[in-house]
């Protein structure tokens, strides 16, 4: 779970902590009390003298969230001030706005120091042509942001350009909410005596029951194009298409690079999908079926088995109030035919990050307060706030102090954790504020986990035929895979179908994506 990437991560600061003062008469301790992280005799932001943190105000431009927009006078906000002698001066822009207002920010030249960036890719665009700061050149005065490259390799190379460069400081952390199983109806399970499924022959014969159980329903509660068969099809042991960027997939067991939906896992996976919607066991709408839709069925006893983000375990629960039985819970993933693995997509990571504006000039103030906010004293400020204000210590473990309803409304109220006010965070905060049942969800998920795939940073030619030839795979995948679950092109033309994938440019994408993991690899 989480807590063993925090724990893992936070060891590696104070070990890191730990060489770089040994032997210093300048060295101190943390908040928590563990040697902090220091550059010789230089101690961490979180530490500095009074001389460092006089008042600076920095520029900032970030996403707006529609519920928790930017507020200077959240404490999140006072309390970094107090830390870091920062504040800032920032410019919240809605998400659907977001792209266009940046490119004329930076076609304008007049660039806020820090920017909200959605993914590396703006980043290694943008700073390629020169619109923001290269963070290796400056990773002597940022030993906490270091120390947590280092200890996420994963994330180094996601944020590592083609050439090198690193032009984003990642969001790390709320991630883990991101993640994507099987979910079902608890109370209805144990309600009827129905056992949980463990095999997909397993998942029609109880769809089936609960179809007879309740014949309005759809058992199988898929909705929003074909986001469901991008979350099973690691159940089958293969990958489908989650955008351009993600078009091929590592295969860590052969270490070759593949394109899952031409593989038979998959075509496995399309007759048993096939099987299902004939038997009236997945919404005859499912392509177009909205979140809000696929909910309901949830709430009238219309829908009993999703693979959905695990937040919704409690999202659900919390929009159900007159339903107080209503329960859904984790349930293990389903092995997909004789070749079938037990495991769900690896999806707990962030894509969002902050880049320095090249034009800054605030950069050592910058610099500053972006390794702070990797610091073990700025996660904890950012996740938990202020010790005997927000939060305390019970049993040697922190619990909030004010009675949050759930983790969005502390969001409300105090700004911790909102675009903008954090870069890495305590997920711990979160399961905090979580149910049992969603504690208990997340304590399960990682030995059911994919392996983490990787992702490479592209050049400007290969993304270049991501964005011709993979557009043109893209579409044909998005064309046909409905109408074979559908049953409006058969399955008997799975090698035509194959053959036409291949003639668009399958080989040269997966090309593409081994060229830039090697080159990656060659990085490290």
């Amino acid at each position: 779970m989480n807590k063993k990437r925090g724990i893992h991560y936070l060891l590696t600061l104070i070990l890191l902590g730990a060489v770089l003062i040994a032997g210093c008469s300048g060295g101190g301790t943390n908040g928590n009390g563990n040697e902090a992280v220091s550059e010789g005799n230089k101690p961490t932001a979180s530490e500095e003298p009074v001389k460092d943190k006089e008042p600076e105000s920095l520029r900032m431009m970030v996403v707006n969230h529609p519920v928790w927009p930017f507020n200077e006078n959240w404490p999140v906000y006072q309390n970094i001030k107090e830390a870091t002698g920062i504040s800032f001066d920032a410019e919240g822009v809605p998400g659907a706005d977001y792209e266009n207002a940046l490119n004329l920010t930076i076609a304008s030249g007049d660039l806020p120091d820090l920017l909200f960036l959605n993914n590396p890719q703006q980043a290694n665009r943008f700073g390629a042509q020169g619109a923001f700061v290269d963070v290796t050149e400056h990773l002597d005065k940022m030993p906490n942001y270091k120390a947590f490259l280092e200890a996420h390799p994963d994330i180094k190379q996601s944020v590592t350009s083609a050439d090198g460069k690193n032009y984003i400081m990642p969001n790390y952390g709320l991630g883990e909410q991101f993640r994507r199983v099987w979910l079902y109806r608890e109370d209805v399970f144990e309600k009827h005596g129905l056992n949980v499924p463990t095999n997909y022959d397993e998942l029609y014969d109880v769809a089936l029951e609960l179809k007879t159980l309740y014949p309005e329903s759809y058992p199988l509660n898929f909705f929003d194009n074909l986001t469901t068969v991008t979350n099973i099809a690691p159940n089958f042991g293969t990958s489908a298409y989650n955008g351009t960027s993600e078009l091929a997939y590592f295969d860590h067991g052969s270490k070759q690079w593949k394109y899952g939906p031409i593989e038979d896992n998959f075509k496995s996976m399309l007759e048993y999908l096939s099987k299902f919607y004939q038997a009236g066991l997945i919404p005859p709408d499912f392509m177009s079926l909205q979140r809000n839709q696929s909910r309901d069925l949830f709430a009238q006893d219309k829908g009993f088995m999703s693979a959905d983000f695990i937040g919704i375990i409690d999202e659900y629960k919390a929009a159900i109030p007159d339903k107080p039985e209503f329960q859904l819970a984790y349930m293990p993933p389903i092995a997909g035919g004789p070749n079938g693995k037990q495991q769900n997509p690896f999806t707990a990571f962030q894509t969002s990050g902050f880049a320095i504006a090249s034009t800054t000039e605030k950069l050592d103030a910058v610099i500053r307060y972006m390794d702070f906010m990797y610091s073990p004293e700025g996660i904890e400020l950012v996740s938990w706030g202020k010790e005997g204000e927000s939060f305390q210590i019970v049993n040697e473990k922190k619990e909030f102090k004010t009675d949050f309803k759930d983790f969005g409304d502390l969001r409300i109220q105090t700004g911790m954790v909102t675009n903008g006010s954090y870069a890495a965070m305590d997920f711990d905060a979160y399961l905090a504020l979580a149910s049992d049942t969603l504690n208990d969800a997340f304590g399960m998920v990682e030995q059911y986990e994919a392996i983490p795939q990787p992702r490479p940073a592209m050049t400007e030619e290969e993304l270049q035929v991501l964005a011709t030839v993979g557009q043109g795979i893209q579409k044909h995948y998005q064309e046909n895979i409905a109408r074979f679950i559908i049953g409006t092109r058969s399955l008997s033309e799975w090698d035509q179908y194959v053959k036409e994938a291949n003639d668009l440019g399958v080989p040269q994408v997966v090309e593409v994506f081994k060229n830039a993991h090697d080159r990656a690899l060659t990085m490290q």
